[in-house]
This record gives structure tokens, sequence and C-alpha cells, in this order.
């Protein structure tokens, strides 16, 4: 049994909720799971495990019973605080990681039998719908994935599922103490469709059905890629997650300063890397990392050379905080605007092809980023319910293995008249690696295509965007209509200046200066145009 200690909650988190309430800020207080007493898991050997920052099995019994006791003191006290006013939401855990589930430990196979044989019943319904001809689960539990698609396709299912299970059940902590506290977890989206995203087992569709935000740990860097700004993964990234679910971004660990960096960095690298993630749907930024670099700290690299010791830049990202509230209407009708053009998120194919799925994912997201269109992801659970909202385009990014169901449904797309195309090797086989029975028509666009043609085709824009020079590699151009006109954001993202020509019917009007905008001039780098 286990009794808690209350300390920590009167000395340190209520005076922060205190404070918070006094200068009119909010706190996101962060349960922290990946903390633990040494002494149980001393006690409890055989639940180590290296999941990250966490080290422990969180879906053992003795885990829960330990994280039970811990919420249980903190969560009615939260509750009744009369500072709960400062509180803005809970996020339940920091940077989740399940890599340490591994299928040579026995208590992972024991989990993942039991997992089966709940969501099947009998063996017979795992063979029906794999194509396999297992004698028992025992059997099945007992195949090293690496050697079987079908395995391992239901042994990564099954850690995603358990892994989000886990945080399902501290959501549901809070709930039950605080019924209308919102909830979300602070995941490393950008890893989350990369090959290590696989050892993670954290996806993002999963986390959002138990949240009210879309929680993360994202950012971009100067010069850390060959833009200016490396802004294409954490755009993926919240496109990706908007889509899953459309509600709004918590961004709770927002890196924009590389750790330990020494350089000076411009104000326009800081003012774009928060401005543009309103425009992706974020909602809340919290940048790392706001505190004083003693000498006593000078040893931990994620502490120096952090926007605290910044000024400029610290003034940089409250412009683009204010701007942002600013033109809140405009934002959230951008925001909610409904893509038309659509990327095929497929777990299936990042599970079981994931270096060449998540490479060219990347790739064609970046180069549709150019077109003008707004980009959006559709996934295989959003196909099997049918649901195409209003994507008059699907892309498949090396897609080989896509489940059954969300083949039929791209078939019933493209005879209603929806266009699929496809980079790389086009869908193949199902979730399990068995040859696809029908193969969706995909037509295959080759590298260097030019894409916003072939968009253009299917939803054309009222307006262009010239550019001086080869191409318009590098400037983000994304354009959505609003009432009787259109919104459109367009940043230079090259590492020099280009000149660019807007033409079409109508005005432009340049709502971040709030006067008209000439239709032909020199966009500098990282200074966003609304």
């Amino acid at each position: 049994s286990f009794s808690a200690d209350p300390g920590e909650f009167y000395n340190r988190i209520e005076p922060a909720l205190k404070a918070a309430c006094a200068n009119h800020v909010k706190v996101a207080l962060l349960l922290s799971p990946h903390y633990h007493p040494e002494w149980w898991l001393e006690d409890h050997p055989e639940l180590k495990r290296g999941n990250g920052l966490t080290h422990y099995e969180v879906n053992a019994p003795e885990s829960r019973e330990m994280l039970s006791a811990y919420l249980d003191c903190l969560l009615p006290l939260l509750r009744d605080t009369p500072y709960r006013n400062g509180l803005h939401s809970i996020v339940l855990a920091n940077e989740p990681n399940y890599s340490g589930a591994i299928w040579s430990n026995p208590m992972t196979r024991k989990l993942f039998r039991e997992w089966c044989e709940e969501r099947y019943g009998e063996i017979a319904g795992f063979n029906r719908i794999s194509g396999r001809n297992f004698r028992n689960f025992e059997e099945l539990a007992g195949t090293d994935p690496a050697e079987n698609p079908a395995v391992r396709y239901e042994f990564e299912q099954f850690r995603r599922c358990s892994f989000a299970d886990f945080h399902r059940f501290l959501a549901e902590k809070v709930k039950q103490y605080m019924p209308d506290m919102p909830v979300h977890v602070k995941i490393m989206v950008g890893a989350t469709w990369l090959p290590m995203g696989v050892d993670f087992a954290v996806d993002p569709e999963l986390f959002a059905e138990f949240s009210d935000y879309n929680g993360n740990d994202a950012g971009m860097t100067w010069k850390s890629d060959h833009w200016i700004s490396a802004w294409s993964s954490i755009a993926l990234s919240h496109d990706l997650q908007y889509s899953l679910r459309p509600m709004r971004i918590m961004n709770t660990e927002n890196h924009i300063i590389r750790d330990g960096e020494t350089q000076i960095i411009p104000e326009e690298h800081i003012y774009t890397s928060v401005f543009e993630q309103f425009l992706q749907g974020a909602a809340g930024i919290v940048t790392w990392v706001w505190l004083e670099n003693t000498f006593e700290r000078d040893r931990d690299a994620a502490l120096r050379g952090s926007i605290y010791h910044r000024p400029s830049n610290i003034v940089a990202h409250a412009r683009a905080l204010l701007d942002a509230n600013r033109l809140e209407e405009p934002i959230t009708a951008f925001v909610q605007a409904k893509p038309r053009v659509g990327i095929l998120y497929s777990p299936s194919s990042l599970i079981q092809n994931s270096a060449n799925w998540s490479r060219t994912l990347k790739e064609t997201y970046t180069e549709l980023c150019f077109t003008g269109h707004k980009i959006g992801f559709i996934s295989e659970k959003h196909l099997e319910a049918g649901n195409f909202r209003e994507l008059r385009v699907i892309i498949a990014t090396d897609a080989t293995h896509i489940s059954q169901g969300a083949a039929e449904r791209l078939r019933e797309f493209a005879v209603r008249g929806g266009k699929l195309f496809a980079t790389g090797t086009p869908p193949q086989f199902d979730s399990y690696g068995n040859p696809l029975t029908k193969r969706p028509a995909f037509v295959l666009v080759p590298a260097g295509k030019e894409w916003k043609a072939l968009l253009d085709e299917s939803s054309p824009l009222p307006f262009q965007l010239r550019v001086d020079g080869p191409d318009r590699d590098g400037l983000f151009f994304r354009a959505v209509p609003d009432r009787d006109g259109w919104l459109v954001n367009v940043v230079n993202y090259n590492r020099e200046p280009r000149r660019i020509t807007l033409s079409g019917d109508g005005e432009f009007y340049d709502l971040m200066a709030e006067r008209p905008l000439e239709s032909t001039g020199e966009l500098a780098p990282l200074a966003p145009d609304c």
C-alpha cells in the first residue's frame, strides 16, 4: 500500500497557481508519470524498462496501483484549491515512449497474448483477418514479429493501442475529479511519422481520442537544414494532428532555439516560428525554456543559450503572440477551412515500410506546400468510415500497405470522381502483408513533377503566385476561401529574398500591416505575409 505526501503540492504547485492568478496567466500542469519512487522499482525489478524517460512497464497492474495512489492524492488538491482558476489544463505525460516494450521480454509477450485474446476471442478471428493459420494465441505471441509481417503488424498495433490506453487511464483519472479540466499529452509529434516512431509506439490519432487538445512537443530551429529555418517537419506534424482530429494544438515544449546555441538568432526566425504555428492550429505555445542559466546549471546544455537570455528574441516572441491575438478571427477561419488535398496517413505503411514511407511523406508534403493549396491528411480509419470530408485529391506517399477497408473506400472515392495520386510505390499489400485483392487505381507522379498543375485541375485557385527565378521552392504558399474573398499566407524560407507577383481578380490587402498590398514586391526570408 502507498501513503502519498501532499507536501510538494503545498510547497511548489499551489504557490505557482497562486502566482498565476495574481499575474493573469495560466499553468499547464505536467503530471510527470515518468517519475517513480526508487524504492518501488527496486521492489519490482521485473518492471524495469528503457522507455525513454520512463523506466518501468506502464501497463503492469503494479504501475497502475502506484500511479493511482499519486493521482488520488494530487487531483483532489487541484480540484479544491482556491487558485484553481490559474490552471489551464493538465499535461498527462512528457515525451511518451514505449520502446522498452520489446517482443523478447516475457512480460511484453504475455501482455501481447492477453491483448489478442481480448480483441479476437478465438484465434480463428485473427487468422481470418490476417490470412494466417495459427493454432492458438500462445503460438501467435511466441512468433518473432521480425519474421512474420502479420505478427509484426499485430504486435505494433498492440504496443500502440496499449500505450494509448495507459494515457487514457491517466485522462480518466483527471476527469474523475475534474470533469471539465482539459487534458493533453506532450507527444514528440515530429517523431511519430519517422521510423523511430514505430519504436516509440505513439499514434497521434489514438492519443487524440481521449484528449481535449492535440498536445505536442515540437519546434523549428534556425539554419539546421536546407532552409533558413527548419519549417517542414513542424508544419507537417501540425497539419497531421489537426487533420486526424480537428481540435486546437497545445505545443507545451516549443523548441525554436537549439539547446546550447551560441549564435545570435534573428528576431525574424523567432517571430515566424511562433506566428506560423497559430495558422496551423495552435491555441497555446510554451517555449523552451524560461529559466536563468546560472553557473551551477551551466553543465546542462539544454539550458544554455535559451530565449531567457535573448532580449530581442523575447520581444519578437511577444510581437508574434500579440499579432496572433489581433488577427484571431482570420486565423481561426484559416485553420478551420477544409482542405481539398489530403495525404494518406498510413500506420500500416509506417509499420511495414517505415523508411520509404516517412521519407517520401516529408518530401511530397514539402513540395505540396509550394502550390497554394491547403494540405491535410486522411487516415486509414477515416477511409474505413467513409469520411472523405471535402477532399478532391488523395495522395499516397510510398504507402505500400493499407487496410483492406481503406483500399475499398479509396476505390469508392475514385468512382465518385476523386483523384488518386501516388509518389513512390502505390498500395500493394494489406496491413498484414497480403496482396490486396483489388488495388485502387493511382496515377503515379514521378519525382520532380510539378504538383501545382495537377492540383489546379481538381481545385483551381482564383489567383496565381509568380516568382522571379527558376522555381517557387522555399515559398510556403497557402490559400483558403473566406466569405467573399480568400485568405493567403506566404512565407519565404529560402536564404535570400524572392521577388513575387500575385495576380488575379480583385485587390490584395495586407492584414498584418493593415494596408493595401502591392501585387509585386520583394519578399524577404522569414517575413510572413497574410
